[in-house]
């Protein structure tokens, strides 16, 4: 009796597990009504016609669930026939009139079975309906890829094998080469990406959501650590790209690949080189050959040390053979001789002549002292021999303080020179008007123009000193008086040649009024600064050009 009991109570206890286990999702329809103003079905882009010449009707179908996926659900009208296409997030259901009824099923719910749409389908109508699905409880498993090498820096990317699904970014690992997510139960396949390795794939299934599914992956090298040398400064270009001077190490995936070490003015030398997989290697590049020429030199006279770019290549003549092309300096040195360079070129296998004339050291010493013997006695020689111009500025100390200009010239020794001084600054005096009886002040300013006649005489080779003697016009005027006075002058110019064309010039003179107006006399008892302009003493300075 007891075993019956518990044979029963065990058929009971497996029938509710299978019935559980079996046990499906619900949708159902929210609603269903004609959209009067829809006229989709009689656009020419959108229309269907039947066999019988009758526009389908369609039903656009929607979901109150936004990630629902309409294209999982079956229509089913009887014998009427049905066309389902998918537009943006509308299902659009195409069916011939009359239909009444309609059976919609979908994996994993519970069918519809011909569900009464309450109307009568028209042809060339559009309808709207609207489903309420339940949302699956999706079950996830915790799926962790432990990488290595840990340095890989990883991607992994997963595929489901639902149909329809597209390949996703999974995650990149971390410093331990790690990277865990939680997915869905189900089946799937994976990629593990990673520079300098082989793409690794694989297939894994979650059916146990309460473990960490750990997916252990070798990544296998794909590449090799190579390093390059050349004995030269050369260039090292691997498949026509720059790495580096004399060396180079890096990383370079398995393939083949063209090395070349190029250097300006030597040939381009070109290795080609295999790398496979985890196969590290050091690879010792032929250096570039250097493009030459020879270069046949001579000098006047022969017995000439011959320096290039530096380096001792023995006597003249010689050939020297394997000169690198381009441009270089050549000096030839003899006991005797002035040492003398010159600059030549080389062109590639071909030979480039040169031949350098010396100059007498004794031979060059004599022009010298001939050349600066003649120049001393130019310059010792009398004005009287030359010629010149002058121009120049000058400032004036003394009785009259002011600043002018002179311009002259040296004819066979004969000096001739005009010049103009503007007193520096005004003088007040005071004024009586006999009309108004009144007393008020002027100011007064002077300006000396006039000429002078001299003689030069040099004095060594950079110093002229001319005696001169002339005259000119003191005009004194302000505040509507004015008047004048003729005036002597006797002096001496020193001329301080700085270069062959520029100097200083130095002149000390005296100035004698000897005719006055009567207003100057006038004007010279009330101020001795008017006085001191007419007669007086100065020192004119000067800086003047020589043409």
């Amino acid at each position: 009796m007891k075993r019956k009991l518990l044979l029963g109570l065990l058929i009971v206890l497996l029938g509710s597990i299978s019935a559980g286990a079996q046990q499906k999702l619900k949708f159902s329809v929210s609603s269903f009504e004609l959209d009067p103003f829809d006229t989709t079905p009689q656009n020419k882009v959108y229309e269907k016609i039947d066999g019988s010449g009758f526009r389908y009707a369609i039903i656009k179908v929607s979901s109150t669930n936004p990630d629902d996926n309409l294209m999982e659900y079956n229509f089913n009208f009887g014998n009427l026939k049905s066309i389902v296409e998918q537009h943006d997030n509308e299902l659009w259901v195409y069916v011939q009139k009359n239909a009444k009824l309609v059976t919609i099923s979908r994996n994993g719910y519970t069918t519809l079975n011909k569900y009464d749409l309450k109307t009568t389908i028209q042809d060339g109508k559009v309808y709207v309906m609207l489903l309420n699905a339940a949302k699956p409880v999706v079950y996830t498993q915790m799926v962790q890829f432990n990488v290595t090498p840990a340095n890989a820096g990883a991607v992994v990317t997963i595929k489901s094998n639902n149909a329809n699904s597209q390949e996703e970014m999974f995650g990149t690992t971390d410093v331990t080469g790690s990277v865990a997510k939680a997915l869905p139960l189900g089946t799937y396949t994976y990629k593990i990406i990673a520079n300098n390795y082989h793409t690794s794939e694989g297939r894994l299934t979650l059916t146990d959501r309460n473990k960490t599914q750990k997916e252990i992956v070798n990544l296998k090298s794909n590449a090799a650590e190579m390093t390059f040398n050349v004995d030269t400064d050369a260039d090292i270009y691997i498949n026509g790209e720059y790495k580096g001077k004399r060396t180079w190490v890096g990383i370079l995936k398995s393939g083949n690949y063209q090395v070349e070490c190029r250097l300006p003015n030597h040939h381009t030398t070109i290795q080609y080189v295999t790398v496979t997989d985890g196969n590290n290697q050091t690879v010792m590049l032929s250096a570039p050959a250097p493009m030459t020429g020879t270069l046949a030199i001579t000098s006047t006279p022969l017995g000439g040390n011959i320096i290039i770019d530096g380096k001792d290549y023995g006597v003249t003549p010689r050939n020297i053979n394997d000169q690198m092309i381009g441009n270089h300096i050549v000096t030839i040195s003899m006991d005797g001789y002035k040492s003398k360079s010159q600059y030549f070129n080389i062109k590639e296998n071909e030979t480039t002549t040169v031949d350098v004339v010396l100059e007498s050291i004794l031979k060059r010493k004599q022009n010298a002292r001939s050349k600066e013997k003649a120049t001393k006695v130019a310059n010792q020689t009398n004005a009287s021999s030359t010629s010149c111009g002058y121009i120049q500025a000058s400032a004036q100390v003394g009785t009259m303080m002011g600043y002018g200009a002179n311009a002259g010239a040296y004819i066979s020794g004969f000096n001739i020179e005009a010049y103009a001084t503007m007193t520096m600054a005004k003088e007040t005096v005071p004024m009586y008007n006999t009309s108004t009886l009144a007393t008020s002040e002027a100011s007064i300013s002077g300006m000396m123009f006039g000429g002078k006649l001299g003689w030069g005489i040099k004095a060594g080779e950079s110093v002229r000193i001319t005696p001169q003697i002339g005259a000119g016009v003191l005009n004194v005027s302000g505040d509507g008086v004015g008047s004048n006075a003729t005036c002597a002058t006797a002096g001496v110019r020193v001329e301080i040649d700085f270069t062959n064309n520029v100097g200083l010039s130095l002149a000390p003179e005296g100035q004698f009024a000897v005719s006055k107006k009567e207003v100057f006399k006038k004007l010279e008892e009330v101020s001795s600064k008017i006085k001191g302009w007419g007669t007086g003493a100065n020192l004119r300075i000067g800086l003047y050009v020589r043409f």
